[in-house]
């Protein structure tokens, strides 16, 4: 019986993979993130004194705002609006983040190119990765992922690690106790 309920459970928590599922819609509400972003990075960029937004962080930012583009795409009208502000809050809150830490930067801190597109191929990436795992989560690709994700990619091990090989720690052994009281003999506690 317990087997039975862990199972409806996790059947409740993982869709089942649907046949008419397919990328179009991850695909749509990306560019239409990417072209809204983007736009507002213009609409930023005609105030005065502010810093430039490297394309690259547009689109990684837009990337970031696209699963709210669904909900704006499937909701009603009440729903889509608050997707959204949710959308627009956090390209807003980037932009201004932008603009309090490019004060506290050189003026040449624009990345190299090279670093700029390898950024960029990487979100996209991750983002096709996501829709991959969206449209089919009993996939192979899911099912691969599931435990190392869960394990969250062993980093905490690696940091560990790497942290104790920039900063060793030397170890010492506390001082003999032989001949001291005990705990018990110090309180009184007949042994």
């Amino acid at each position: 019986a317990g087997g039975t309920v862990q199972r409806a459970r996790s059947e409740n928590l993982l869709p089942a993979d649907e046949a008419g599922s397919t990328w179009w819609p991850a695909l749509v509400d990306a560019a239409l993130a990417i072209v809204a972003v983007q736009a507002a990075v213009l609409v930023y960029g005609t105030l005065p004194a502010v810093p430039p937004v490297n394309p690259a962080a547009g689109l990684i930012l837009a990337l970031g705002v696209a699963p709210l583009f669904a909900g704006i795409r499937t909701a009603g009208p009440g729903p889509a609006m608050g997707c959204l502000l949710r959308a627009g809050g956090v390209v807003g809150l980037y932009l201004l983040w932008h603009t309090l830490f490019s004060s506290l930067m050189p003026a040449n801190h624009s990345p190299a190119a090279g670093l700029a597109l390898f950024a960029s191929l990487v979100f996209v990436g991750f983002y096709l990765v996501q829709v991959w795992i969206a449209t089919r989560p009993r996939g192979q690709l899911a099912d691969r992922l599931f435990a190392v994700a869960f394990a969250g990619f062993y980093l905490d091990e690696k940091v560990t690690r790497l942290t104790f090989r920039l900063w060793p720690i030397a170890l010492q052994r506390p001082p003999s106790t032989a001949g001291a009281p005990t705990l018990e003999a110090s309180q009184g506690v007949a042994q």
